[in-house]
């Protein structure tokens, strides 16, 4: 393939997805499709397979066209690349069961592809600074509210239509009630019309992981004939609680407080969590210690050391750290060197085995620590911020945080200069899934993904324990991980748990449970989720084909995997969409995998 798109991870085979651009200098716009964390970068973070077509080197072939499970227009203005052959082959394919996909807004697209389908009168342009679902029973907006508002950064252009057929069904549209996203049948093919520029999928309008994914992808799982396989995260679901101490929490209240041994572990893994717990290592108690054993070896809760602790001296409050000797400021190898040896010995008094997923309080480690944690297994982070850079400090996130540039979702090696102390890029990989917002100074502010920031009486965060509230911001932490295809990640920090009763935390865990029973949820610990993201990433869908004869999917992976992955596949069903898991096992360089499909 052509440069630019030498470098993408393409799929050949009649159930991949035809990705169709221009990169002539007459198509104008081209630049958008450059750009990274753009529509590109979803297709490989989902795993969908694909393969780019670009109109600069050749016409579209309409046998080419009819060997594919669906068709993608990502480019607006693409219709000013199209022959009229080429958009009859188009039309044709649609109506033999190619399902089309259009993310082109452009006015003249549409009238001279869609409009017989979509059956408008009428064009014009316009914007707007949200969307509104207005159907939420279908495949494509089912995990949405009726009326659900996504909002966006900075107004977005839309082609304004009216009267569409009735045969059309429009499940998103502008405030002022015009279509945004219609979906038509045409013959035996699916259409999806966005009318909203491409441009809400970069990240000044909107951007990735911020509350449209699921409709992006959704809607080429529609559209494409079935069956239809992804490589994505499975729907995992596990837990994160920061700033850790157990019954010796000076933050309890009451006897009935959820921290006393450990108690709202216990209520995690009645709700099916396995959580992360960073612990302020030198504050538990021989007791607790006891209970971090049990749990350990029933497999109900993973071990972080998060810091050694947080003591009051003369009145104030001193951290005391482990992976660095401050905000920002790198530890000497002697001191790591002896908080190391202290770190092991303390787990093996408590014949544990620390979580692989390095969970570093205030920063990530630093430089200087990251061959001590190589050398224990310890090579994964649940945090964005580069290594030996304080939280608050903006630089810590000026880096490319794969796969979209978004501080709260990434799937990605951390970079390290110059392999420090032979230290590679490679080395490190930071699984997380967490809805930071951008400010634009840079920064983030745990305040923002924490659930029960703001919501509890912890430094009079709010006036009473306000549960309602930090249920429903829990939620959007689960739902948007989800959404997102990530992982579902319940985070708080375990000063502001001890406020609460236990019937308090067993009320908003069940609440979370109810008001999320729509999800397939797949409760796991960090460190499994972390580790399956980064084999997710290592390896792609290169070709897949259906055998509607045989009834057999053939799917080939090329890459590599050091543990057994699973793939998703979409069929219809009884007027819907459903999936199932087929089995990836360990392979280096390339698999391919025949599997029946289910009915």
């Amino acid at each position: 393939m052509n440069e630019p798109w030498g470098h993408y991870r393409q799929a050949t085979g009649n159930r991949s997805i035809m990705v169709i651009v221009d990169s002539s200098d007459s198509a104008g716009n081209i630049v958008y499709s450059y750009r990274p964390w753009t529509l590109f970068s979803a297709f490989e973070h989902l795993g969908i397979p694909y393969q780019i077509f670009d109109l600069r080197d050749t016409d579209l072939d309409h046998d080419d066209l009819l060997s594919r499970s669906a068709i993608i227009l990502v480019q607006h203005g693409i219709g000013d690349s199209l022959s009229s052959d080429e958009v009859h082959s188009l039309i044709d394919a649609l109506h033999k069961g190619i399902g089309i996909v259009s993310f082109d807004d452009d006015a003249k697209t549409l009238d001279m592809l869609f409009r017989n389908i979509l059956g408008f009168s009428k064009l014009s342009r316009a914007n707007a600074a949200s969307i509104v679902v207005d159907d939420s029973k279908h495949y494509i907006t089912s995990s949405r509210d009726m009326g659900e508002i996504i909002s966006f950064k900075r107004p977005v252009e839309y082609t304004s239509i009216e009267d569409l057929s009735p045969t059309v069904r429009t499940l998103l549209r502008s405030p002022k009630r015009e279509p945004i996203l219609s979906v038509a049948h045409f013959g035996d093919g699916r259409l999806v019309q966005f009318t909203m520029s491409p441009h809400v999928w970069l990240n000044e309008y909107l951007g990735f992981a911020e509350g449209l994914d699921d409709i992006f992808w959704r809607s080429i799982v529609w559209a494409s004939r079935k069956p239809f396989c992804m490589n994505a995260m499975p729907p995992f679901v596990t837990c994160r609680i920061d700033d850790c101490s157990g019954s010796n929490s000076r933050y309890k209240r009451g006897e009935d407080s959820a921290v006393l041994g450990f108690r709202y572990i216990d209520a995690l893994n009645e709700h099916g969590y396995i959580p992360n717990i960073g612990l302020f290592i030198d504050e538990i108690s021989n007791e607790d210690s006891e209970i971090i054993k049990r749990k350990y070896d029933m497999g109900l809760a993973e071990f972080s050391a998060h810091a050694f602790g947080e003591y009051y001296e003369d009145g104030r409050t001193v951290t005391h750290f482990i992976y660095h000797r401050t905000h920002g400021v790198e530890s000497t190898n002697a001191e790591l060197a002896e908080n190391f040896a202290r770190l092991d010995y303390i787990y093996g008094r408590w014949h544990i085995a620390p979580s692989k997923v390095v969970n570093s309080h205030y920063q990530n480690p630093g430089l200087r620590a990251l061959s001590y944690l190589k050398e224990r297994g310890q090579t994964y982070v649940m945090f964005g911020g580069l290594f030996g850079k304080a939280y608050s400090d903006p630089t810590a996130y000026m880096w490319d945080q794969g796969p979209y540039g978004h501080p709260g979702y990434v799937f990605d090696n951390i970079p390290i200069p110059n392999d420090f102390q032979d230290v590679k890029t490679s080395d490190f990989f930071c699984a997380m899934s967490h809805p930071y917002k951008r400010y634009q100074d840079g920064k983030i502010s745990d305040g923002d993904i924490d659930f029960l920031s703001g919501n509890v009486v912890f430094f009079n965060e709010s006036e009473f324990n306000n549960l309602e509230s930090a249920i429903k911001k829990a939620i959007i932490g689960i739902k948007r991980g989800l959404d997102n295809l990530f992982f579902g990640c319940l985070f708080t920090h375990e000063q502001r748990i001890a406020v609460l009763s236990s019937e308090e935390w067993n009320t908003i865990l069940g609440s979370i449970d109810e008001l999320t029973s729509n999800y397939h949820k797949i409760y796991k610990g960090y460190d499994y989720v972390a580790e399956y993201a980064r084999n997710k990433c290592c390896c792609w869908i290169s070709k897949v084909d259906y055998d509607s004869a045989t009834k057999h999917i053939s799917c080939t992976f090329d890459g590599r995997t050091d543990i057994p992955l699973q793939f998703y596949v979409f069929i219809d069903h009884n007027d819907s969409i459903r999936y199932y898991f087929e089995s990836l096992m360990a392979f280096t360089d390339s698999i391919t995998i025949s599997v029946p499909m289910k009915e």
